[in-house]
């Protein structure tokens, strides 16, 4: 294999020697060299990855918080609730109608009946998981700024909720 050299960066490959221009640089290179490499002192090497800005790993803690909370579940004492921001609102809706109507009938799903008791508790429930999400997005935008959050990696992988 064979790579054109411009400014010690392997610009184009080719499986035999081309015949080109004689200030053209051609090198024979390893099989595995890419385009992008670099070539220098006589070797080929993958180019150094780019760490991301901390303004892309903030963007990317926003975006997977917004994931976790639109994808998230609670279950308590049998009900199930979504976590996204129009469910917790309907939860928190039927919470309000329950306490100033004692003689509501709440039916969950619109089939199980469900108490004022049982709804203040899958509430409390919704609203730990979204506390949990905005903990976790504010640790990781402060381990960003001082440096100790560099990747991506690390913020799919820290300790975000998981549905119940």
């Amino acid at each position: 294999m064979f790579a054109f050299i411009q400014n010690g960066v392997v610009h184009q490959l080719f499986t035999t020697r081309p015949v080109v221009h004689r200030d053209i640089v051609i090198i024979e290179c390893p099989s595995d060299t890419q385009e992008g490499w670099i070539y220098q002192d006589g070797a080929f090497s993958a180019p150094a990855a780019i760490a991301p800005s901390k303004a892309a790993l903030k963007a990317h803690v926003s975006a997977k918080w917004s994931f976790v909370i639109n994808d998230g579940t609670v279950t308590v004492g049998g009900f199930t609730s979504q976590t996204d921001g129009v469910s917790a609102n309907l939860l928190y809706g039927a919470i309000v109608y329950a306490q100033n109507d004692p003689s509501a009938v709440i039916l969950w799903d619109g089939v199980t009946p469900i108490t004022k008791a049982q709804l203040i508790e899958l509430g409390i429930g919704v609203a730990g998981y979204v506390q949990a999400t905005f903990n976790v997005a504010g640790d990781l935008k402060a381990q960003i700024d001082s440096e100790a959050v560099t990747t991506f990696a690390q913020i799919d992988s820290a300790a975000w909720p998981a549905s119940s």
